[in-house]
């Protein structure tokens, strides 16, 4: 069920606001440099009393504010650098007193030489701890106890726990492993 525009409870059709628009083209006449002289005589008076009075009534709102008026203009009539022939002052720079000393270079050489100590050390104490936590994460895995009980069964009892050669041969796969890991990384690092 549908209801019409027209039966709204809100709807006023005699208050609707009707525009009309009525376009007309004027063509000015562009006027001659006499009458435009005479023109401007009598239109000055009266212009100018119109703005007159116009200001009159305006009273003080023509006026700026004293805030918005600069009181120092120093800045701008002292300054030498808005003159048309403008050459600024050279600066005399001694660049053999700014030179670094020889004794400033080897304590900024000595400075680094620290800082990469201090990397290397912490990069040392770090890789052992983390490449011993990745290793032992590795062998506990699943995938190698599998891979262990398929290629090497005699080092796992009938249960699937591993003997002691068990243990042992699986320690022994540890070191050798991580041997080789240090020693490649070390090798890598001297690159």
């Amino acid at each position: 069920m549908a209801t019409a525009i027209a039966s709204l409870p809100n709807e006023v059709p005699q208050n609707n606001v009707v525009m009309n628009v009525n376009e007309t083209n004027k063509n000015v006449p562009i006027p001659q440099q006499e009458s435009i002289s005479s023109s401007q005589k009598e239109l000055s008076q009266e212009s100018i009393h119109q703005i007159v009075q116009g200001l009159q009534q305006a009273g003080g709102a023509t006026v700026l504010p004293n805030r918005e008026i600069p009181t120092n203009n120093n800045h701008i009539t002292q300054d030498e650098q808005i003159k048309p022939n403008f050459i600024p002052k050279e600066e005399n720079t001694n660049y053999i007193e700014e030179e670094h000393s020889m004794e400033d270079l080897i304590k900024q050489s000595q400075n680094k030489k620290v800082d990469q100590d201090r990397l290397d050390i912490m990069y040392e104490e770090l890789q052992t701890p983390l490449m011993v936590m990745i290793l032992f994460f590795f062998f506990q895995l699943p995938i190698f106890q599998r891979t262990l009980t398929k290629y090497v069964p005699s080092l796992f009892l009938r249960d699937g726990n591993p003997s002691f050669s068990g243990y042992f041969i699986k320690t022994i796969i540890f070191g050798v492993t991580y041997y080789i890991i240090t020693k490649v990384t070390k090798q890598l690092s001297e690159i």
